[in-house]
């Protein structure tokens, strides 16, 4: 999932709510990727609705995400020498809820 839009990230989400929320079925986490970090994401995601459905005001994430980490060294360096193309490629570009986020390729990591 970590390869498609925000967007997209969303409708999934919305889309298997029932199989997140019932994580013990096994029918998302035989397909996971990382099957321990699906269960820590299925943990935190039943917390939360949990939290809406107490008329909770706030709820407190303790789930660790890493919103973008493309490169991080190179995107510094793109910043700081004005390098314009290497930035887009590295995801400094604006973008919207729909764009797909670039893969940092072998070239520039």
């Amino acid at each position: 999932m970590d390869k498609n839009s925000y967007k997209d990230r969303i409708e999934w989400v919305t889309n298997n709510e029932e199989n997140i929320l019932n994580f013990k079925n096994g029918i998302l986490i035989n397909q996971a990727d990382s099957k321990l970090l699906f269960i820590a994401f299925c943990f935190e995601y039943l917390n939360y609705k949990n939290s809406l459905n107490n008329n909770n005001t706030y709820f407190t994430s303790y789930f660790p995400i890493q919103l973008d980490a493309t490169c991080n060294g190179y995107q510094h360096l793109s910043l700081l020498t004005g390098d314009e193309y290497l930035a887009a490629e590295l995801n400094l570009n604006p973008a919207t809820d729909r764009d797909i986020p670039k893969i940092c390729i072998l070239l520039y990591c």
